[in-house]
């Protein structure tokens, strides 16, 4: 018998094929689907719903091809060379066990820090890093630590790089503050791109199954560097969930947890499509959707509010992250990730208090840099919290009216030569992709989605008609670039 373990985390995908005897492992789905013969190759109608319809990883390690599976992180799998019967175990579960002071939180994450950085420095001598800057928090982070590490660092920001009414985007603003504070370069990464399918097939060939990076990931721009340093969302040290954590009775928090970050809603954003989200899911397909989450809260309700929440977090809704989005340029860079694992342990002794607003974060910005801790919040609030004055609101106001936004997907999807690519990709015959959708092509067509749906929606729409596409025409030949392969 063989035991291959995924990590923790899941920084590092592992796929196993096992089917008749047959057994294929690797760290890319698409080396095994090249491998098998055509009638072999079987997608899943359920996962594909699931993907249209979950923000999160399949509980059961299930793919959208069907025998492929995923070893979902903190997970042992045991194989039977003989047999090929795999077996499963968890390893790992994420636990709160809250005893640091505010204090001691910010000084271990300060020594946490600065070791990461420290192991980062020896490990690549006289390289140059390259990190996103979003002007937020881990944006402030990262040139502290590589500042007094002595490393040779680069910003990079992906953002609207003209004005809107003469006003730039608080992203833009802020990451150049940071930049100019620690006088390093900072790039601006346009999201305007001529080679749409080029930056499709990267996404597709080393984030599969994760959210879109099309228009996120301007790999094709980049300046020159030599590795990645990455943080994480606000999910990961403290985020919106905290409204969870007061709810009184368990029975209130079960239920909000269960409609919490519910894609079914995104269909309903703006005008919505009501007849669009009953058209594709089915009264099954919904309550198979929303198993994923029930079993999930069953098999953790043991767990104290905060433990559960981070687990979900962790385990489901973010577990992509690390191993095929944008924090790793889909993994075309060998990439850091400075909260896993040291900062990521100690966070799990953090009071439940010391998330909400990334407190801790603030705290150490504060200690290390008053200049960058002075530098406002994307959405304009002060860091230290206190409130704003009535004329610091009316230029808010003001400001989030008429300036750019960073991550501008709402507009960046109508842009002409992206919907131009997007009605190219939808008009290409596919039976099966329009047969799993429950209507014909035309119908699907008349819909406009990239007009009328939520980007993080749509761009799920257009990368599965892609994968799809991929699969029935057997175009595995353009993953076979050298520049895709992974170096993560």
């Amino acid at each position: 018998r063989q035991m291959c373990i995924r990590d923790r985390f899941g920084t590092y995908s592992l796929y196993i094929y096992s089917k008749n005897g047959d057994l294929i492992l690797s760290n890319n789905i698409w080396n095994i689907i090249r491998l098998l013969k055509e009638e072999e190759v079987i997608i899943s109608r359920s996962y594909f719903k699931l993907m249209l319809g979950y923000w999160g990883v399949d509980i059961d390690a299930k793919t959208l091809f069907e025998g492929v599976m995923e070893v979902n992180a903190g997970f042992n799998i045991e194989i039977d060379i003989n047999t090929a019967e795999i077996t499963s175990s968890k390893y790992y579960s994420l636990e709160q066990d809250p005893k640091y002071s505010i204090e001691e939180a910010t000084t271990k994450l300060d020594h946490d820090l600065d070791y990461t950085f420290s192991r980062i420095a020896k490990l690549n001598t006289d390289k140059t890093l390259g990190f996103g800057n979003s002007g937020g928090l881990d944006s402030r982070l990262v040139p502290i630590y590589a500042s007094q590490n002595n490393l040779r660092s680069i910003g990079l920001t992906t953002v609207n790089e003209k004005p809107k009414m003469f006003f730039d985007s608080i992203t833009k603003l802020n990451a150049q503050k940071i930049a100019n504070h620690y006088n390093i370069p900072n790039y601006c990464i346009s999201h305007i791109v001529r080679r749409h399918d080029r930056r499709m097939v990267l996404d597709i060939r080393n984030n599969p199954f994760g959210p879109s990076q099309l228009l996120k990931n301007g790999y094709d721009q980049l300046p020159k560097f030599d590795y990645y340093v990455t943080g994480g969302n606000g999910f990961i040290v403290g985020g919106a969930w905290q409204n969870l954590l007061s709810l009184k009775s368990d029975n209130e928090f079960k239920e909000k947890f269960l409609s919490y970050h519910s894609k079914f809603n995104a269909y309903l954003w703006g005008n919505g499509n009501l007849e669009l989200l009953n058209r594709l899911f089915s009264k099954n397909d919904q309550e198979l959707i929303a198993s994923q989450k029930i079993r999930f809260f069953e098999q953790n309700k043991h767990k104290d509010r905060l433990s559960l929440i981070r687990s979900f977090h962790q385990f489901s809704m973010n577990k992509r992250s690390p191993s095929g989005g944008f924090e790793s340029m889909n993994r075309l860079y060998k990439t850091y990730n400075i909260y896993y694992p040291i900062v990521f342990e100690n966070t799990l002794n953090w009071k439940a208090e010391f998330f909400p607003g990334r407190s801790v974060l603030k705290n150490l910005i504060r200690k290390k840099s008053e200049t960058l801790y002075n530098i406002p919040s994307q959405n304009y609030d002060r860091l230290d919290g206190r409130p704003l004055s009535i004329k610091e609101k009316i230029i808010r106001r003001l400001a989030n009216k008429y300036r750019n936004i960073g991550l501008d997907y709402e507009n960046w999807v109508l842009d002409k030569d992206f919907m131009n690519y997007a009605n190219e990709v939808f008009s290409r015959k596919n039976d099966l992709f329009f047969d799993y959708l429950n209507m014909s092509k035309e119908y699907f067509i008349s819909l406009d989605i990239m007009s009328n749906l939520r980007p993080h929606v749509s761009l799920d729409f257009l990368k599965l008609k892609r994968i799809f596409d991929i699969v029935e025409y057997r175009e595995f030949e353009i993953f076979d670039e050298e520049i895709f392969r992974i170096k993560q």
